[in-house]
């Protein structure tokens, strides 16, 4: 006996609001039989509409059914005019034209459905809700009814079905005036108010990339994009010392594998890596950067050579007030100020009073600062206290609020249940909406993607992933780890001369067996080109072990 399928007719113009449209059905309606219609009638689009809409049929596995239709002669507008005008491109009624092509046809094969994709921003007399209503009193005469589901929706609501729908620039042409080429022209309404929605949609970053694979690691354009990302930052690691070791700590060595290398070695690699491969940021870091006064040799000579790129530090804070004169001599962008709880002692660190005497040296120089939190059991209920008493005392730039990863000397501390997270981020909404003129950012390893299922947290997570864009409200912006990054982007260069994936793999104490390779060993090019290849197969050392969280921690595994 064969099965009763629903048969579904589509109008489709081959533009972005059709073709996401088609996409939807599709993907909501997957039993369903559909067919698309399309109607040739001298649009100056039409060879690059249809291209599209042969495109999404064959996607959708829709039959394809082209009519055509004479132009419309007796039009008023300058539709089919040389010069345009977008106020003058209305045709009349060309929607009940196509309605009634498309009735005739739905009552033909039986079906009782015409989808037709209205945006709510139609101010035609025939794209109304009471235009709709009027076509449907006469259709429910046979049962078939004509549903608008986009009809409440402007044309950005549209991104929300367009991405998980894997609908990219290309599957669409909405462009009224195209070039002679048949590209874009870039100028009329349609292009200007797809170009943010194109810029949304194209996949030119590998998390684009990632979420339109349907999380596929294997993806070649993921991996691609993976392994081209510019050199944004290296972490320079220019030390092995700290008065601290906090139990939050990823830092895994106490002994480096080998003797450092010269501070010239060094900084003649930093400054190889910004001027060779256009380094955006120097981000000092060490075990504490600012031990001793090591730190201003290499900022002396950033400064003499005019480097074309900005510096760093993260500090637990404790001689910020000893140097601070001098790091904004030498032009630091800003100061990242590592902080666990100011208001008492907390379990973790043992220092009084070391958060608010760097912050007053910072404010006396006017030097810019960050403050990052790494969240744990004994601070995680108090991050609005914490925020509250800083904003309250000092000026603040903006704040960096992180999960810790069980790695390093914090392999042995809990990771936080979706409860405790949960509430973490409720207190930084709070914050943010109080203190609209800061920034706060949340960032969550990806160990706690099933953590937090099912909370809060994880809808906004959510949102933000609809449209590719961190920020849930305007200076409140959260942010989930879904893969591994090694060499993308950043690399993390140690005081003994090793090329590392991540600020991570510090937590491995035999890293010279996870990274590519020693400046002792190799020249910056050797080694920059090993790291692009380790950074295109990077995932691939994780994927099916569900116990092992990111592939530097499956390699520290590995190696101890």
């Amino acid at each position: 006996e064969e099965k009763n399928v629903e048969k579904i007719v589509v109008l489709n113009s081959g533009g972005f609001d059709s073709i996401v449209l088609m996409n939807c059905i599709y993907k909501t309606q997957p039993d369903a039989e559909i067919h698309s219609i399309h109607f040739h009638y001298g649009a100056r689009n039409e060879k690059q509409q249809q291209a599209c809409v042969d495109k999404v049929c064959e996607k959708c596995s829709a039959k394809n059914v082209v009519i055509n239709l004479p132009k419309f002669d007796w039009t008023s507008s300058d539709f089919y005019g040389d010069s345009y005008d977008y106020k003058s491109q209305y045709l009349e009624y060309r929607n009940l034209v196509f309605l009634s092509y498309a009735i005739s046809y739905a009552e033909s094969i039986g079906a009782k459905k015409i989808y037709l994709a209205i945006l709510k921003d139609g101010n035609y007399s025939d794209t109304n809700p009471a235009f709709i209503k009027a076509v449907n009193s006469i259709t429910s005469l046979n049962n078939i009814e004509v549903i608008t589901p986009f009809s409440d929706m402007y044309k950005d609501d549209l991104l929300e079905y367009a991405i998980p729908c894997h609908v990219v620039p290309g599957d669409y042409f909405s462009c009224d005036v195209p070039n002679e080429d048949g590209s874009p022209c870039g100028k009329c309404l349609d292009c200007c108010s797809l170009e943010p929605i194109n810029n949304v949609l194209k996949v030119d970053y590998p998390l684009k990339a990632f979420y339109h694979s349907g999380y596929d690691f294997s993806d070649k354009t993921f991996k691609k994009l993976l392994s081209e990302m510019p050199l944004l930052e290296v972490r320079a690691l220019i030390n092995n010392d700290c008065q601290l070791k906090c139990k939050h700590c990823f830092y895994g060595f106490d002994k480096m594998v080998s003797d450092p290398i010269t501070k010239e070695e060094y900084y003649n690699t930093l400054k190889e890596l910004v001027l060779k491969y256009h380094c955006k940021n120097i981000h000092f870091s060490g075990k504490e950067p600012l031990f001793d006064d090591s730190i201003m040799w290499y900022i002396e000579q950033i400064k003499k050579d005019n480097l074309p790129c900005t510096f760093n530090i993260v500090t637990n804070g404790i001689n910020v007030p000893k140097y601070a004169r001098q790091l904004k001599k030498y032009g630091i962008e800003r100061i990242f100020l590592s902080t666990d709880d100011i208001l008492d002692t907390n379990g973790v660190r043992s220092v009084h009073d070391v958060t608010d005497k760097a912050l007053k040296a910072c404010n006396k120089e006017k030097i810019p600062v960050e403050i990052f939190i790494d969240i744990h059991e004994n601070n995680y209920n108090r991050v609005g206290d914490i925020i509250s008493y800083l904003e309250k005392n000092y000026k603040i730039a903006r704040y960096f609020i992180r999960t810790i990863r069980s790695i390093g000397n914090a392999k042995n501390q809990n990771v936080l249940d979706g409860l405790k997270l949960n509430y973490v981020w409720e207190q930084l909404e709070k914050c943010a909406s109080k203190y609209k003129n800061k920034e706060f950012e949340f960032n969550l390893g990806i160990e706690y993607q099933s953590i937090i299922v099912g909370t809060h947290l994880e809808e906004c997570i959510n949102f933000c992933e609809d449209t590719f864009n961190p920020l849930y409200t305007n200076n409140l912006m959260v942010k989930l780890e879904e893969y591994c990054s090694r060499y993308s982007g950043t690399l993390t260069f140690t005081p003994d001369g090793y090329f590392l994936g991540c600020a991570s793999e510090v937590s491995c104490p035999n890293y010279d067996k996870t990274c590519v390779g020693n400046i002792k060993d190799h020249s910056v090019d050797e080694l920059m080109e090993l790291a692009r290849k380790e950074s295109y197969k990077a995932n691939d050392h994780y994927i099916g072990c569900s116990d092992l969280k990111c592939s530097c921690e499956y390699l520290c595994k590995t190696i101890e």
